[in-house]
């Protein structure tokens, strides 16, 4: 009796492992399509292409004199690229 219930246990932790595994797999799958939007709009704005409809093309707060807030590096003057 007690080794059924200790087969029992066993089971349901390994049940509940595998919800666990199963939910993270979801979430990973959900994250792919939204990691290569944002990739891909990330190139679009490189590349200096419009953004999507929608999309907010000017700089958001926090740029200034074209650098980012922690920024170490100098303003990059206006026709130069990196």
């Amino acid at each position: 009796m007690l080794a059924l219930l200790a087969q029992l246990a066993a089971l349901a932790d390994a049940v509940a492992r595998m919800r666990v595994e199963q939910d993270q797999s979801v979430q990973a799958a959900a994250a792919r399509p939204a990691a290569e939007q944002l990739r891909a709009e990330h190139i679009r704005r490189l590349a200096g292409a419009p953004a999507g409809p929608g999309r907010v093309t000017r700089p958001g707060p926090g740029v200034v004199a074209g650098r980012r807030p922690g920024s170490t590096l100098p303003p990059q003057r206006p026709g130069r690229s990196r």
